[in-house]
């Protein structure tokens, strides 16, 4: 519905606007629930054979990327996450999990690496599972909370799989950037 009624993400406020952004959706109401389907097929589908390859002996037995990844998914699937998720930041789902795979298919070959890319990690993934937790919880999310919280998603891609491609340039740096913007706003 917001794809196909609200595309142009504003508030519109005279008649004669509303009415053709509705008759413009009525169109496109189809067109677009055909394509979030297929879009959340696909999500799904890379979801439960990455669940199925984390039951595998020789992935298991690497508890500390187990235990990394299954808190990325938590923090992906959560209750709800397909209405709170825009389609953009949906689209970009399959390249996640893709990255996670990657990620597997590589950890019996690099432990090490997988280990030290994991603790770089560590401190800016607390910090967001606390800011996106405590969000929910007030209400107040801001777009810099956002960019920051997928900024680590695109870090996690050019850490474990970097064949696959970042969507913007992402570092240890960029997150320190970002997280000193979020304090400076007092999140």
């Amino acid at each position: 519905i917001d794809e196909s009624f609200l595309f142009e993400s504003r508030v519109i406020r005279q008649a004669e606007k509303f009415k053709a952004a509705l008759a413009h959706g009525k169109q496109r109401l189809l067109l677009n629930a055909e394509q979030l389907s297929r879009l959340l097929e696909t999500i799904l589908k890379k979801y439960n054979q990455l669940m199925t390859s984390m039951q595998d002996d020789e992935i298991a037995v690497h508890q500390h990327a187990v235990s990394d990844i299954e808190d990325q998914l938590e923090y992906l699937f959560y209750d709800g996450f397909i209405d709170d998720t825009t389609l953009g930041r949906l689209q970009e789902y399959p390249r996640y999990l893709d990255s996670i795979a990657k990620r597997l298919d590589k950890l019996c070959f690099a432990v090490e690496k997988d280990k030290k890319n994991t603790a770089l990690i560590a401190q800016h993934w607390h910090r967001i599972k606390q800011l996106v937790d405590n969000a929910y919880e007030t209400g107040d999310y801001p777009d810099i909370l956002d960019e920051y919280r997928w900024l680590m998603e695109e870090w996690r891609i050019s850490l474990y799989s970097q064949e696959i491609k970042t969507r913007l340039p992402v570092s240890l740096k960029r997150m320190d950037k970002k997280w000193g913007i979020l304090q400076q706003l007092g999140k």
